[in-house]
Order: structure tokens, then C-alpha cells, then sequence
């Protein structure tokens, strides 16, 4: 996930928006540096991360699928549903 360019969307309500990339992953924490390298922080639990890839498809996802050390998450099995 390190140096991905995402936007952060918040689960509810409008109370913050940004784009940038992720600058550090921890536990229960993305750290997000906007344009002009100002580093932020969101809770893994509070957010939806939306970014677009090569091809152009764009994948949003829940922070709550992200909770947990990156190397940890390998290990846990998710049962995932697509809704279009």
C-alpha cells in the first residue's frame, strides 16, 4: 500500500476528504501525505481508500478490511462481496 495514490473518503458524513499518497501503514492507522507533503492521519476504521489502477479500473477500499499489520493480513481469510 506504501506509495499508492489514493483519495480518502470518509465511512460517513462529510467530515474529511483528501487525496495523496500512503506515506506509512501501521496497525490501525494509514498515514496519508497530500500535495504539499504535509503528512495526515486516518484511522483504518473510519475510512474508504478509492485509487485507480493501470488499467484504469478504479477499486475503493474499506479500511476495516485493512486493519492489522501488513504482515499479518496474509495470514486472514475474508469472505468478500462485490456490489455493483
Amino acid at each position: 500500500m506504501t506509495g499508492l495514490d489514493v483519495d480518502v473518503m470518509p465511512l460517513s458524513g462529510e467530515s474529511y476528504k483528501m487525496r495523496g499518497k500512503v506515506y506509512k501503514e501501521t496497525k490501525n492507522v494509514f498515514l496519508i501525505e497530500d500535495r504539499n507533503n504535509n503528512i495526515k492521519m486516518f484511522p483504518k476504521n473510519s475510512i474508504i481508500l478509492t485509487t485507480q489502477l493501470d488499467d484504469r479500473s478504479v477499486v475503493k477500499i474499506d479500511g476495516n478490511l485493512m486493519l492489522g499489520r501488513p504482515e499479518e493480513r496474509i495470514k486472514k481469510h475474508y469472505k468478500i462481496s462485490f456490489k455493483f
